[in-house]
């Protein structure tokens, strides 16, 4: 990635504007401004009684840092305590396997969940009279589509790492390479799983909006997968931020 052209573009324009700022008036005026509050608060009462003798200067002997230091201290050793057997937990374990392999698993094993949801959903509004037409239809479709999705036998991350897209990004940045990995079937156990969540959607989807209930779902699931790896939320909020209102 050192020698691609939109990286050097991209470093040339940042050095640029870093050089500008730098011998900018703007810059001296923070500077200077900085410089002026440091020397009317250098001898004050307040910065004296939180600093130590040996360097009122430094913000490590002063005697807030210190008591907050402490506590923190207890904080960090307390919780490093109990992270341990949480981390070695077989809930923990569970999740955290479920979220490194998510995009491993064979996209056959969505495509149960989607049929399993959409039926129980269809037959459970049937049978209390609320689908119309244009929901039956949207049934039939999202059946179908799950069908497609059950003789799929590769990974979300084989499927787009093929991708014409992909291949694209990966000849403008020269060094980054994706490769494809193994796919991830599940056993019979992880199958019955895979329809009991189906089933568990069309619950929610039936006792509540269809809408509201798959942001609900989306939005746990996406909650977890951050707190596995940050770097989820960053690719997130890089894709919806576009999207997003501007409040938001």
């Amino acid at each position: 990635m050192n020698n691609s052209f939109i990286l050097n573009v991209i470093l040339k324009i940042y050095y640029f504007f870093a050089n500008a700022y730098e011998h900018s008036f703007f810059n001296k005026l923070c500077i200077g401004t900085a410089n002026f509050f440091k020397k009317i608060t250098k001898n004050s009462f307040f910065v004296n009684f939180f600093s130590s003798p040996a360097d009122k200067d430094c913000l490590k002997g002063s005697r807030i840092f210190s008591f907050f230091g402490k506590i923190l201290s207890w904080m960090r050793k307390t919780l490093s305590k109990l992270a341990t057997p949480v981390k070695n937990s077989s809930v923990i374990g569970f999740f955290g396997k479920f979220y490194s392999d998510v995009l491993n698993y064979s996209i056959s094993h969505f495509g149960v969940v989607i049929i399993s949801a959409t039926a129980v959903y269809t037959v459970f509004k049937t049978l209390s009279g609320g689908m119309t037409p244009l929901m039956y239809a949207i049934s039939g479709f999202a059946v179908i589509f799950g069908v497609i999705c059950g003789f799929i036998n590769i990974s979300i991350y084989n499927l787009f790492t093929g991708s014409i897209a992909v291949r694209l990004l990966s000849r403008l940045f020269d060094k980054c390479e994706f490769e494809q990995k193994e796919t991830v079937y599940l056993n019979r156990t992880g199958k019955i799983v895979c329809v009991v969540l189906g089933v568990l959607l069309a619950v929610s989807m039936a006792v509540a909006s269809p809408i509201y209930a798959l942001a609900f779902v989306f939005g746990i699931f996406a909650m977890g997968w951050i707190l596995y790896d940050y770097t989820v939320g960053i690719f997130i909020g890089a894709v919806v931020l576009p999207f997003a209102p501007t409040m938001a």
